[in-house]
């Protein structure tokens, strides 16, 4: 399904749910839902993705998500009577709701999810990235996934979760992209690294991703064009000189626990300073305290813009916003303080910013690019004078004079 920033959440909405009919998840299609026993162990995912003659058990979370098995507390709602509870859960537990109860959710006013709900729905998106039933690893980019996955994917968020699908349906299934990329990227960290042979890499399938599945995807990393990209996406991802201290928890669900607090809206200058900081209170870097110091110059201001034109659950942005005026103009994709999925009004019209990292350097990469711009300008200007002159010499009258909207070209 193709995915564009300017379709709205309905029609995203009402495309999945389109034709849904045609996507059955039962046995009968080789496509076993899951369930947990009552020991909570794990049945049976699909036999028919098992190409290795065994069953293909769960992968293990990522070791650095420490978080991922704690409970939380989420209302689970009973869809047939209506009755909600309030309960402890672990992402793990998802699967084994009944067929009746749905975990609630909340979002902000961009869509995006704000309490503890939202952060058990994106720990269990990391456990269906995981799954090759639902996200393969044969795919190259998220955008290219197939239309059937895509509806069972969507189909098993609505299965167990209940929200304004329509406003979270970007957020949702964006998000479910950034952790199947980042289960790809965790992949190619345990069995690509310190550089192996592409034989030895295939030969260490591992046994929850069926072979097919796994030859797909060392071919495409293993690709000299693929290999050329990555190493640059590395260097990229140097020159971001700014740490932060935000840790898994999102800025949406900070700017909720900071609205609660302050009584207030809030603008996404105080959520990210917020973030440069410790909880000893001292900055995450050198970089981070300057970044911070910079933008309380112009917090105030935001401050004050907040409590007078905020809204309830939006974090308040504009171009011009202390952010703005520290880092320059948005990259043309995302906002910044903001998930790839929410887009403030106000910033529809932003410039692209060339070079530079995080807010560092950004505005001298800016004057340099501009700098390149026009002196490929004149260079243009100068074969355009040279071909019309070529034209008036072969054609005379013939040639046409050139529109005022085009520099002026003196002849010979």
């Amino acid at each position: 399904m193709t995915r564009k920033h300017n379709i709205s959440g309905q029609s995203i909405l009402e495309e999945l749910r389109r034709q849904s009919e045609d996507i059955n998840l039962s046995s009968e299609d080789g496509l076993e839902q899951i369930r947990l026993n009552d020991d909570g162990d794990e049945i049976s995912e699909t036999e028919m993705l098992n190409q290795s003659g065994g069953d293909l058990p769960e992968r293990a979370a990522p070791k650095n998500k420490r978080d991922e098995n704690e409970p939380l507390l989420v209302k689970v709602k009973d869809i047939s009577s209506g009755e909600i509870i309030t309960r402890k859960m672990t992402a793990i537990q998802v699967w084994a709701l009944k067929k009746s109860e749905k975990v609630m959710m909340e979002l902000d006013a961009d869509g995006q999810g704000r309490d503890n709900g939202s952060n058990l729905f994106v720990r269990f998106l990391g456990q269906v990235a995981r799954r090759i039933i639902f996200c393969p690893i044969s795919i190259k980019r998220w955008d290219k996934m197939p239309e059937d996955n895509t509806k069972r994917q969507w189909e098993l968020i609505e299965e167990n979760f209940e929200f304004d699908y329509a406003a979270g349906v970007k957020w949702a299934l964006r998000t479910l992209g950034d952790r199947w990329k980042a289960h790809k990227y965790n992949l190619r960290g345990e069995y690509f690294f310190p550089n192996k042979r592409k034989a030895e890499i295939l030969a260490a399938n591992p046994s929850d991703i069926p072979p097919v599945e796994w030859i797909a995807f060392v071919d495409h990393y293993m690709d000299p064009k693929t290999k050329k990209q990555c190493l640059q996406n590395a260097r990229n991802r140097e020159r971001l000189i700014v740490s932060h201290a935000g840790g898994s928890k999102s800025n949406a669900r900070r700017a909720t626990q900071m609205e609660k607090k302050l009584g207030r809206p809030v603008c996404r200058s105080e959520v990210i300073v917020s973030t440069l900081l410790k909880k000893d209170g001292s900055y995450v870097s050198g970089e981070g305290q300057r970044l911070a110091e910079k933008i309380a110059e112009h917090l105030s201001e935001d401050q004050e813009r907040a409590a007078a034109e905020g809204i309830h659950s939006k974090v308040l942005a504009h171009p011009d916003d202390a952010i703005g005026k520290v880092c320059g103009p948005e990259n043309g994709k995302r906002v910044r303080g903001f998930s790839n999925a929410a887009y403030p009004s106000g910033f529809g019209k932003s410039k692209r910013i060339f070079g530079g990292a995080i807010c560092g350097g950004s505005s001298g990469a800016s004057q340099q690019h501009v700098a390149e711009l026009e002196k490929q300008l004149q260079e243009a200007k100068g074969q355009v004078a040279t071909l019309y002159r070529f034209l008036q010499q072969k054609y005379g009258d013939e040639v046409p004079t050139l529109s005022d909207s085009v520099p002026h070209i003196e002849s010979e």
